[in-house]
């Protein structure tokens, strides 16, 4: 079967909404996880993707087409890249589209790293595409949702600033559009969000009404929340990672909205409204 699609990082959550989506689509998709004990989603075809074994990284790529060149926000995540570029020129990929994050290229610690290894891909010499989307609605589940269950409140360093906050299942769409067909998307860049900006206090709003409860956000200061960090063990360049993209929030730049989502699926992005509504089980 022709033009096979591999997706590393098919473990996280990007990834595996992703394979679902490809596979949905009648696509041939290879899911890359990152430990022989990890799984991906059923009747999917899975291979080992270790980016710090490049022997094994090239065999993972053997047979590949396409590539959704995914790698965790983590300090080696420079070499991560690197890793998985070379692999798949080794392989002979034919098209690469790189996870990014919304505001690469922006004057904050993550834009800033984001767009140094976009630069990386341009460089590369592979045929490529990249999506940089804004944050995840799932993220009010991930790393919010332990507070809200338990305190009906979450609290985070971002005042009264507004996110355009994006479900992980558009983004796999979105990525499902290009990847099917890539020699439209050549060379581009698209920042994916969702419909409409939306505070933290709108946000918990919509969850209370979805849970019947109330539920309420508390902005806390930038240096309260690296002591509270520092105190759970994160290290700093987590840390001054996170703090960096709070930053961006405050400053109104996580606020824009763009249509790429639509104009790439043909139809309108979630709206978080919907999203709490549907997931409200995750929030009781």
């Amino acid at each position: 079967m022709g033009d096979r699609i591999l997706v590393t990082g098919s473990g996280g959550t990007v990834g595996r909404a992703l394979v679902t989506s490809l596979a949905a689509a009648g696509l041939p998709v290879v899911a890359g996880i990152s430990r022989p004990e990890a799984t991906g989603p059923a009747d999917v075809e899975t291979r080992l993707c270790n980016f710090g074994d490049p022997v094994g990284m090239a065999e993972a790529m053997a047979g590949v087409d396409r590539l959704f060149l995914l790698t965790p926000f983590v300090p080696a995540m420079a070499t991560q890249v690197a890793a998985g570029l070379n692999a798949a020129k080794v392989a002979g990929v034919d098209f690469v589209l790189r996870l990014s994050a919304f505001g690469a290229g922006d004057a904050h610690v993550f834009g800033g790293q984001m767009a140094a290894l976009d630069g990386r891909l341009a460089q590369s010499g592979l045929p490529h595409a990249v999506i940089r989307p804004n944050s995840f609605m799932q993220n009010m589940i991930t790393f919010q949702g332990a507070a809200i269950r338990s305190h009906r409140a979450f609290w985070l360093p971002e005042a009264d600033g507004a996110i355009s906050q994006i479900d992980v299942a558009d983004i796999a769409a979105a990525a499902t559009a290009i990847l099917a067909d890539p020699a439209r998307h050549l060379g581009r860049a698209y920042d994916l969000t969702g419909p409409r900006a939306v505070t933290h206090d709108e946000v918990a709003a919509m969850i209370g009404a979805a849970i019947g409860e109330t539920v309420t956000y508390h902005p806390v200061a930038p240096a309260d929340a690296r002591a509270g960090m520092k105190a759970a063990g994160i290290d700093d360049w987590t840390i001054d990672l996170l703090l960096s993209l709070s930053a961006y929030v405050r400053a109104g730049a996580a606020a824009r909205v763009t249509g790429e989502v639509e104009r790439l699926t043909g139809r309108p992005p979630r709206d978080f409204a919907d999203f709490a509504l549907e997931n409200a089980g995750a929030w009781r």
